[in-house]
């Protein structure tokens, strides 16, 4: 049985520019979507931009980047139309820090929307955002998120023209991939065509409980699993029982979250199929540049423990990234060693913004600096912990241990075998620890429905 559509003709059978459209046959499609790509996006045209958000994805569920399921044909088909990034590194292991990484293009050293000490922080008002500069620039600009962190609350309202946080002001729950298209395409149908649009959308679903709608939730699930890790575990409750030692997830447990999670994945991935499909039969396809990033990966017992925000390992920081559409180079894989911090100078490069002096992030479209980079992560809250990577290698030191380790990722991809620090890699942690912050957020002040749905997610107790 077949539930995903394939989305290689995003580029193929859209439109050329303003021009008619134009047939193709198979044998014809990589010699032609080249010149696809420049016609659509003119020297004289802004391009449409559209961000993709894929919450609590790890790269190596992802099958372009080598999964032996097929999770995300429509990622992989958007990777062969357009370039994949094969070392990609999230700046932080959770959502508020990382996602305020794309939207800053700052580390989170830098920006500092974190939680510390019980106490949340959200987007320093006065650091450079995304939206604001693109909707200064006459973009119009439209959000739909599905997570608190990324709500009016922790100012990720700001530049949008149409911000749709689940619509609601004082909480923001959860909605399913296919909802949150629905509302996109809505949007779309009703929107001014006299300019460009900058959309970010947001997916939550592959983040816990796995709980995919049908038939995702059988595909690759045992029929004859009857044990208590499923559909209905995986409050951040019960993970923390988990990682506290207080039950035991046993390897048959193991195996269902991950089944239900690659569900999750399956599912995600065939709703971004129908919004590229949609973007195609709307004539959007070849003036749209799309960029999909994850914003952290997920943990299923690789180092013992479940969910994320509490190490920098592999599992956590690699997600994926890929970049398809205007001004992309087709079937590449480049492997540049890239971070989250890359997304705004290359999305406002496409739009023709200057690019703030202040971000230290590369354009991708167009990169001219291809020296290798040493780039860093942090942001766990709780346990003060910071790493950097140099292409495969990786020191991860604990400020609270002073203790500090390193991995080969070229021989050991999944970091079970630690080594001896390089030093000069430490003092690049220590260095990047003591970054001065630029952004000085407040705390985040709450309300009854705000403190309850972070408990709901395990954030509060």
């Amino acid at each position: 049985m077949r539930f995903f559509p394939d989305v290689r003709g995003f580029l193929a059978r859209g439109r050329c520019g303003r021009g008619e459209k134009r047939p193709f046959t198979t044998f014809l499609f990589w010699g032609l979507v080249f010149f696809l790509v420049l016609c659509g996006c003119g020297r004289e045209e802004r391009p449409n931009i559209l961000l993709v958000l894929i919450d609590t994805i790890r790269a190596d569920h992802v099958g372009c980047y080598g999964y032996h399921r097929a999770t995300t044909p429509n990622l992989d088909s958007l990777a062969e139309a357009g370039t994949r990034f094969s070392r990609v590194m999230s700046g932080s292991p959770w959502t508020l820090p990382s996602m305020t990484s794309i939207f800053t293009g700052m580390t989170e050293r830098t920006h500092r929307a974190r939680l510390q000490e019980k106490t949340f922080y959200g987007v320093d008002l006065d650091l450079p955002f995304l939206s604001i500069l693109l909707s200064r620039h006459g973009y119009n600009t439209a959000a739909f998120f599905n997570v608190i962190y990324m709500s009016e609350h922790f100012n990720f309202h700001r530049g949008f023209d149409h911000f749709d946080c689940e619509g609601l002001v004082e909480l923001c729950n959860s909605r399913t991939a296919g909802q949150t298209v629905d509302a996109l395409l809505s949007w779309l149908d009703g929107r001014e065509e006299d300019e460009p649009f900058f959309v970010a959308i947001h997916f939550f679903d592959p983040h816990a409980t796995y709980d995919p709608p049908a038939p995702y939730d059988t595909i690759w699930t045992d029929p004859a699993y009857d044990g208590r890790f499923d559909s209905e575990w995986g409050m951040r409750s019960d993970m923390d029982d988990a990682n506290s030692g207080v039950i035991t997830v046993d390897s048959a447990g193991v195996r269902n979250l991950v089944n239900l999670y690659d569900g999750e994945l399956a599912y995600t991935d065939a709703q971004l199929g129908r919004l590229m499909q949609a973007l195609r039969a709307k004539g959007l396809a070849n003036t749209t540049l799309v960029i999909v990033i994850g914003d952290h990966g997920e943990e299923f017992a690789d180092h013992g423990k479940f969910a994320h925000g509490h190490t920098l390992h592999a599992e956590l920081l690699q997600v994926p990234l890929i970049l398809a559409g205007c001004g992309v180079r087709q079937g590449r894989v480049d492997t540049m060693l890239v971070s989250n911090i890359d997304i705004m100078p290359t999305v406002l490069s496409a739009a023709r913004v200057e690019v703030p002096d202040e971000l230290s992030g590369r354009n991708l479209l167009s990169p001219s600096d291809r020296s290798v980079r040493t780039l860093p992560a942090s942001g766990l809250g709780s346990s003060l912990r910071a790493c950097v990577r140099r292409l495969d290698t990786k020191v991860i030191w604990d400020a609270d241990t002073d203790s500090s380790y390193m991995y080969d990722q070229a021989s050991d991809s999944m970091e079970m075998e630690p080594l001896r620090p390089d030093s000069a890699l430490l003092a690049k942690v220590l260095e990047y620890w003591a970054t001065p912050p630029e952004g000085k957020p407040d705390p985040v002040p709450w309300t009854n429905a705000v403190e309850q749905e972070l408990r709901d997610l395990g954030y509060v107790r």
